[in-house]
């Protein structure tokens, strides 16, 4: 069940521009192709990014920091980034990962779950906020932003997103921190069934507040 789950989840775990095909009607109007069988016009699509409110969220005042019991860590790509957790609670995956994530864990005989992306390439948060909705929204037949927050978190500022995604017919929340830095950008993506996850939140959130960044 959990290799079905990440084949699913596989569409989120690049920082691809592309996210969509191209294709030319009979008049010569350029339309989008989404890979969850959605189409729009090209100039619907430009006009709404460039009317499209640039600024990042407002900061949520508390300062977030690493668990008391976070006592294990794993050191990610490179030496860039290190995550703190309770091993007691958390299966971290050792295998070779694919589709570009970085670590892999689960929740102890749960259905929650975490994967980590980290690519060397600096993006402005924008782009990356942007950049990971756009690959949400392409696969999902539906999709809403539940939450959209910038956050502390062991002194670096993160963007803190969740949202709902239908994916082939499952239901999902998601819940992950996105930032970026002279090292490279990453995103750390908690998620789990769409009637589970408020079981498994807390232990998402102590679980994305053991983010280090090494720089």
């Amino acid at each position: 069940m959990k290799n079905i789950i990440f084949l699913l989840l596989s569409a989120f775990c690049s920082f691809s521009l592309h996210a969509q095909m191209e294709a030319y009607t009979a008049n010569g109007d350029t339309v989008l192709l989404f890979d969850n069988g959605k189409w729009d016009y090209k100039n619907n699509q430009v006009a709404s990014e460039e009317t499209e409110e640039k600024s990042l969220p407002p900061f949520n005042p508390e300062k977030f920091s690493k668990p008391k019991s976070a006592k294990e860590v794993a050191k990610g790509k490179n030496g860039a980034y290190e995550i703190w957790y309770n091993a007691s609670k958390w299966d971290r995956s050792v295998k070779k990962n694919q589709d570009g994530t970085d670590m892999e864990f689960n929740l102890t005989n749960k259905e929650g779950f975490v994967l980590t992306i980290f690519e060397r390439a600096e993006f402005p948060l924008n782009t990356l906020r942007d950049v990971a909705l756009l690959n949400a929204e392409r696969v999902a037949t539906e999709f809403e932003i539940l939450k959209e927050e910038m956050r502390t978190v062991n002194g670096r500022e993160v963007l803190c997103l969740q949202f709902a995604a239908t994916i082939q017919g499952v239901k999902f929340i998601y819940m992950g921190y996105y930032t970026s830095f002279s090292e490279g950008s990453l995103q750390i993506l908690s998620f789990s069934y769409q009637n589970l996850f408020k079981e498994f939140e807390p232990h998402f959130e102590d679980f994305l507040n053991g983010l280090i960044i090494k720089e």
